[in-house]
């Protein structure tokens, strides 16, 4: 109980001063990943997606245009975002995914910055469950929610690829830059642009992110 209320703390004062404008975000980003390793020694890691099972869509279903939102601890309520162009098509053991990444700007979640990027394809199991490692990622400043600086970070993504206009999951990982953090236990969502309504979904609960 006292390891909670401590990284509550942590993660409390570290958001309070970089969204109040702190004038130097990547010491405080610092200062946080000191704090996060001071309260764990290790930090607690996840070992898989959303629970249940499902029939996975048929191949080109949910092709279309996401906006994909990963949710780390230290902005718990404004997520980094990217718009996602899903592409499904049938590989040798079954269903197979690929996605084209656009970094968006955190704080309108519409304007795009930076390089696009691809990652894929990934195999769904048969009952709609992914582990989809995306390797080694790089967002510009604009994208990241917690500190005006670009954000480095290897990421796996896990989940249930189930039929419907969102997904959603787990994603564990390291940030490298601009300050070395775990981020395992992360949440990430994926919402069909055609439906989309703002704020987006924080995790497969449906908690809300801040609005713009």
């Amino acid at each position: 109980m006292l390891e909670t209320r401590l990284l509550r703390t942590a993660l409390g004062t570290a958001l309070v001063v970089v969204l109040a404008g702190c004038p130097d975000p990547d010491e405080a980003f610092t200062d946080f990943a000191g704090r996060h390793e001071d309260i764990y020694g290790s930090s607690p890691s996840t070992s898989g997606g959303v629970g249940g099972s499902c029939t996975p869509p048929a191949a080109g279903e949910l092709d279309g245009e996401y906006l994909f939102s990963l949710v780390v601890a230290l902005s718990a309520t404004k997520p980094a975002p990217l718009k996602a162009t899903l592409t499904t098509m049938d590989g040798a053991a079954g269903l197979e995914f690929t996605l084209d990444l656009q970094p968006l700007d955190a704080e309108d979640r519409v304007s795009e910055f930076g390089a696009p990027f691809s990652v894929g394809p990934f195999p769904v199991s048969a009952d709609g469950s992914f582990d989809a490692d995306w390797g080694t990622i790089t967002v510009p400043p604009e994208t990241n929610p917690i500190s005006a600086s670009e954000l480095v970070a290897e990421l796996q993504v896990l989940g249930r690829f189930c039929p419907g206009d969102f997904l959603c999951g787990i994603a564990n990982g390291m940030v490298s830059s601009p300050a070395p953090i775990d981020i395992n236990g992360s949440n990430w969502t994926m919402e069909n642009l055609a439906t989309f309504i703002e704020p987006p979904k924080l995790n497969c609960a449906g908690d809300l992110a801040d609005p713009l």
